[in-house]
């Protein structure tokens, strides 16, 4: 309740408010989780959902899943890639390098209200970023974004 004089607002002056997820949002409060709850709790027209395909996963979820869900609200996606270490440490990954189901995805993606999206990777690790930015953009573009 206390977002929604700030919605208001920013709807006033043209803009969009949305929520950006990391993984401790998927937390459950009893038979939901926080994100469903925040999101359940506010109009469309209130708060968008700006979902984040890395920590979707890194919390317990399916990325695809998650944009069905939230179909109609989503307005932007942040596309990120996980990819897990030997020793199982969870790492960001190049879009499309990863373990992440992309094909479900890019269909959750096509059948949903995303205007935009957006490739972040939070660490490149020992690559160049502007290499993993190539990889990232070389797959994007095969599987036919532009």
């Amino acid at each position: 309740n206390e977002l929604r004089p700030l919605s208001k607002i920013i709807r006033d002056a043209g803009l969009k408010l949305s929520f950006h997820n990391h993984n401790r949002e998927l937390v459950r409060i009893g038979k939901q989780t926080w994100l469903d709850l925040l999101y359940t709790t506010m109009t469309e027209e209130e708060l968008g959902a700006e979902l984040d395909t890395y920590w979707i996963q890194a919390g317990g979820g399916d990325p695809a899943d998650w944009i069905m869900r939230y179909k109609s609200r989503v307005w932007i996606i942040h596309l990120k890639d996980m990819r897990v270490t030997v020793d199982g440490k969870q790492q960001f990954a190049e879009v499309g390098e990863g373990n992440l189901n992309w094909k479900r995805i890019r269909e959750a993606i096509n059948n949903s209200t995303a205007e935009f999206l957006a490739v972040e990777q939070d660490d490149c690790y020992d690559r160049n970023p502007f290499e993993s930015l190539r990889i990232s953009y070389k797959n994007l573009t095969e599987w036919g974004y532009k």
